[in-house]
């Protein structure tokens, strides 16, 4: 558990479909050609989430191959809701098919 009062993740929507995805000093988030500064070597950067869902019901994007793919926890294009559940200090994210009921992720 990390301790602070700093932002633990983010949530997004314009991919249409379910993914998420852990940030860290190993996700490699750069083109093979990039030659701006690594914010993964800066001393302030940090462990983060990202929690993707755009989808309600539009049509869906199939997954890309990306730089980060393999740090992708989880992907579907399947209806998708995303509850999260906060007791005190502990977080959970329960992601469910609004039609069928069905878990989808974690």
């Amino acid at each position: 558990m990390m301790k602070g009062k700093k932002a633990l993740g983010f949530l997004t929507g314009d991919e249409h479909n379910f993914n998420w995805l852990v940030i860290n000093k190993e996700t490699n988030i750069y083109p093979k050609s990039w030659d701006k500064e690594d914010i993964r070597k800066l001393p302030t950067f940090r462990l983060l989430y990202q929690v993707n869902n755009g989808a309600a019901g539009a049509p869906y994007y199939a997954q890309q191959k990306a730089p980060w793919s393999a740090q992708l926890q989880g992907f579907s294009t399947q209806n998708a809701v995303v509850f999260f559940h906060i007791h005190g200090k502990s977080i959970k994210m329960e992601v469910l098919n609004p039609d069928t009921l069905e878990t989808i992720s974690p």
